[in-house]
């Protein structure tokens, strides 16, 4: 049995080995994470119990700096890793289950719909969803050593075992908090602890330490989530709208359960659309379920069981505490989900023993709907093999999806697609007119047109909407220096190193702007940064470059440096080398040598009107006529700052 269902999860996701990483948190918890740039240390385990990203999920990072030390930063590693971990998980699941009732047949169903449901795609293909299978796998652990410290009655090794367990889920994912109470209902049925006062209570006592861990979890989650604004917009959302999405949220994933199609990477919240009759008939079907569940609470226990466990693991993931834009998400269903099946297998099981007859018409159509499952599971995975399946898939089976044509344009600008990436960003400013990231979309557009003064409109709007967004405060920074404004540049640079963001872009940006005016001593810490940290950035190696060639400053001045700087950027070929030979010609020109310096500035001519480059063609044509008079000269004609980055066109994370 346990091989048929690792077998089964293995064929259904065998895919993931050849994913690619998604522009959906994978850069920013992957490819851009700092914990995993360096090698595995007492000093990076410890930062990993740091809050990152909004989230305080020390484990979960550590599982992530394990496979960076391992296998890299390729996606293969990390995606099989999940598929691990999703396969132990079912595994415990079935031996827990079972030896809390006894019964192998509902046991494997059970098992085998966690493994295979299409809901569930979302946390095992996508490597950033680590949370959930390393959180799913302790939660499981903690139900295997529950029913073992239930068997035995005393607080032993099996009951510090489920206490261990929680908390690493905890530490792995929040969610995890709602484990307590779970465990209250697997008290209820099968383990039936809570039928005599003496058994109800010992099972109360003993989730009081969960219950404590839980609570702590949940004040440092909100606290961290909260100093990060991640609950600014849900905070603009009465309550009354939350509880309504919270309403139409269990409805689709209950319809979502029993017939999966339609899934998305992201589900927008539109508060306009909330409030209708759609909410209100599902609370009421809800309150219905929970009604029957209740008058079948004798007969049929596991009915209630089932039920209240989806309800109580779904609550923390609900929206009541609004985090984020989305209105639901397919991997809010990972342990949820696991309530709905056991409620309809051991329904069958009551079935089979009331009407032996229909033993095998039952077990017949759990099979097929476990092939079914698998099968639309294994289509579910192929959408999540690169940003542009999952953003296009999102948006052929949702409405108005600003999140996913605003990841759509980002990818499409990365490459170099601006019609496409212009008419997603349009698309999602539309459907979104109150979110910033579109209009620092179109801002980077038009910066990579070298158009900075339709930019800066555009980012003033994007700042005003979220100020405490540090890409937003750092593209103005960047749209303002390229028009020449350093001073009113430098704040917004300088904010965006204070709210945390310190990449080779800002720091270049911030080194520029100090240059320009005329700070060239405060500028050389960031230029180099900024060098160090991406040497694919020829905007501060530039500056810096002039820096030492012209400066004032004695600490500053070093024209032998500076040349090696020049002759780094000639090495690279396109726009880059263009300006290494006009920052060559210039020192040749400070050492008296004009024919050279002519020469070489007639290259950088040449050069760019290969590349197509007219207006830095025009520009280089006064250093030339300069040179030919036996002038130097004075300034260099300033490099636009839209145009300094090999990754200027990657969109921020959505």
């Amino acid at each position: 049995m346990i091989a048929s269902l690792a077998a089964a999860a293995v064929f259904t996701y065998a895919s993931v080995r050849h994913h690619e990483f998604v522009n959906y948190d994978d850069r920013a918890y992957i490819l851009e994470n700092p914990l995993l740039q360096q090698p595995l240390s007492l000093a990076s385990l410890a930062a990993a119990f740091q809050p990152h990203h909004d989230n305080w999920i020390p484990l979960t990072w550590i599982s992530l700096q394990v496979d960076a030390a391992v296998f890299g930063l390729q996606p293969a590693g990390f995606l099989v890793t999940n598929l691990a971990l999703h396969i132990a998980s079912a595994i415990v699941l079935l031996l827990a289950l079972t030896r809390m009732t006894g019964s192998l047949g509902p046991s494997a169903f059970v098992a085998g719909v966690f493994a295979l449901h299409p809901l569930h795609v979302e946390s095992v293909a996508w490597a950033s969803e680590r949370k959930d299978v390393l959180a799913g796998l302790f939660w499981m652990l903690a139900l295997l050593f529950h029913a073992r410290h239930a068997e035995r009655g005393t607080r032993g090794i099996a009951y510090a075992a489920v206490c261990g367990f929680g908390a690493l889920g905890m530490m792995s994912k929040p969610s995890v908090v709602s484990l307590p109470l779970a465990l209250l209902v697997l008290d209820f049925w099968p383990l039936n602890r809570l039928a005599q006062a003496t058994s109800r209570r010992a099972a109360l006592l003993e989730k009081l330490p969960l219950l404590g861990m839980a609570a702590g979890v949940s004040l440092v989650t909100l606290a961290v989530q909260h100093s990060a604004d991640a609950m600014v917009f849900g905070s603009q959302l009465p309550l009354s709208m939350r509880l309504t999405n919270a309403a139409e949220a269990c409805g689709f994933y209950l319809q979502k359960s029993f017939w999966p199609t339609g899934l998305a990477a992201f589900y927008p919240l539109d508060p306009q659309a909330l409030g209708g009759t759609q909410g209100i008939a599902w609370a009421g079907l809800l309150l219905g379920l929970s009604a029957g569940a209740v008058t079948q609470a004798r007969r049929r226990p596991y009915l209630l069981a089932g039920w209240a466990w989806f309800l109580i693991t779904l609550l923390p993931t609900l929206g009541l505490v609004q985090v984020g834009l989305q209105a639901r998400a397919d991997r809010y269903t990972y342990i949820p989900q696991v309530g709905i099946a056991f409620a309809l297998a051991w329904a069958a099981l009551d079935l089979t023993q009331a009407h032996p007859r229909w033993r095998n018409t039952v077990a017949a159509c759990g099979s097929m709907a476990l092939v079914a499952l698998g099968i639309v599971a294994s289509r579910q995975v192929t959408y999540w093999s690169d940003t542009q399946s999952l953003f296009e898939r999102a948006v052929s089976v949702t409405r108005d999806n600003y999140y996913a044509h605003n990841a759509l344009a980002g990818m499409h600008l990365a490459s170099g697609r601006m019609e496409r990436a212009e008419r997603h960003y349009r698309s999602a400013l539309r459907q979104a007119p109150g979110w910033s990231r579109p209009r620092i979309g179109l801002a980077r557009m038009e910066l990579l047109r070298d158009r900075p003064a339709q930019a800066v409109p555009l980012l003033r709007e994007a700042v005003d909407i979220e100020p405490r967004y540090a890409p937003g405060q750092l593209q103005l920074g960047v749209a303002l220096l390229a028009s020449d404004r350093p001073h009113d540049a430098l704040p917004h640079l300088e904010r965006a190193r204070a709210l945390g963001l310190e990449s080779a872009e800002s720091m270049g940006a911030l080194g520029m702007a100090r240059a320009r005016m005329g700070r060239d001593p405060e500028a050389i810490e960031p230029l180099e940064e900024a060098r160090a940290e991406n040497p694919d950035l020829y905007g501060p190696t530039l500056e810096l470059a002039w820096l030492r060639l012209r400066s004032d400053h004695p600490g500053v001045r070093d024209p032998a440096e500076a040349q090696r700087l020049a002759r780094s950027l000639v090495a690279r070929g396109g726009v880059p080398r263009v300006r290494g030979l006009e920052l060559l010609a210039a020192a040749r020109a400070e050492q008296g040598a004009f024919g050279d310096a002519q020469r070489l500035v007639e290259r950088a001519q040449s050069l760019a009107k290969l590349l197509g480059n007219e207006r830095l063609a025009h520009s280089l044509s006064h250093s030339r006529q300069a040179y030919a008079g036996g002038e130097t000269v004075s300034s260099p004609v300033r490099v636009s700052t839209a145009n300094t980055s090999a990754t200027t066109a990657n969109s921020p994370e959505p």
